[in-house]
């Protein structure tokens, strides 16, 4: 695991970052923040990456109230450093795009059935559910995403076939099959200079967490929860979570015009 870790910070010092791509909830903004925006520290770091035409993306289980709390603290001139993947990034679009996402209820047929079956067992109810495109959002509810997943795994298991089910600090999503994170991180990327590279930061880096995919990439960081695999997801600030974690990095970081580079971020291990 040594060793892992020693390549992967190797790695991360040797690479030229053209964009970052974040987490929003427990990571660019913290519980208390939730129904405001990020912290003026988290504003001024933001700032200084766009400034730089270093490309953000934002990955939120959420919808338009997060492009609106970014709207207020990033310059409009910037807009267009920085792409929103809503509900999972099952949709993508710039900040400025205010038309982006739809909030049209879901028609997936897959999703329809799940939700369907969880109401005729009495597990949810309606006024626990915001549907949209490609996600059923549950909330105000008194079970885990494990529980969940059990529960269905016993009345009837190929309900799971086709879907899947995460959670975040406020939520349980349920997602058709076809949605990723890492779409985002795909998008990004052709943004960039070909030879430099994404790196992803986020919270919940371990299944059901609804980071999991996203932290699977090759260069990615966590400021809560990791993952099994030893290759990535790290977290190299274990007493900074949240928002703290996210500037605890960002202060290893060497800004250049279109990229920053992390030469020194495992010293303090």
């Amino acid at each position: 695991r040594i060793k892992c870790l020693q390549k992967f910070l190797k790695d991360v010092s040797e690479t030229k970052f053209g964009s970052i791509v974040f987490d929003y909830d427990g990571t660019l903004c913290d519980l208390e923040h939730r129904f405001t925006q990020p912290s003026k520290e988290i504003e001024k770091n933001l700032f200084q990456l766009v400034k730089n035409n270093i490309i953000l993306g934002i990955a939120t289980g959420r919808g338009k109230s997060v492009r609106e709390s970014l709207q207020k603290i990033i310059p409009k001139k910037f807009w267009a450093n920085v792409f929103i993947g809503y509900y999972n990034c099952s949709e993508i679009g710039e900040l400025g795009d205010n038309e982006t996402p739809s909030r049209k209820p879901t028609n997936n047929l897959h999703l329809l059935e799940i939700t369907e079956f969880l109401e005729k067992q009495k597990i949810i109810s309606k006024q626990n559910i915001t549907s949209r495109s490609k996600q059923i959002t549950l909330e105000n509810i008194n079970f885990d995403a494990q529980t969940l997943v059990n529960q269905i795994q016993s009345s009837d298991p190929l309900k799971l076939e086709n879907v899947k089910i995460v959670e975040s600090t406020h939520s349980i999503d349920i997602l058709s099959k076809d949605v990723s994170k890492l779409e985002l991180v795909k998008f990004v990327k052709n943004r960039i200079e070909q030879n430099y590279d994404v790196l992803c930061i986020g919270d919940r880096g371990n299944w059901p967490g609804n980071d999991y995919e996203l932290l699977s990439h090759d260069f990615s960081l966590s400021v809560d929860e990791t993952s099994d695999d030893n290759n990535t997801c790290w977290n190299l600030v274990m007493n900074d979570i949240g928002e703290k974690g996210v500037l605890n990095y960002l202060s290893y970081g060497k800004i250049r015009e279109n990229y920053i580079i992390f030469e020194k971020i495992g010293d303090g291990i």
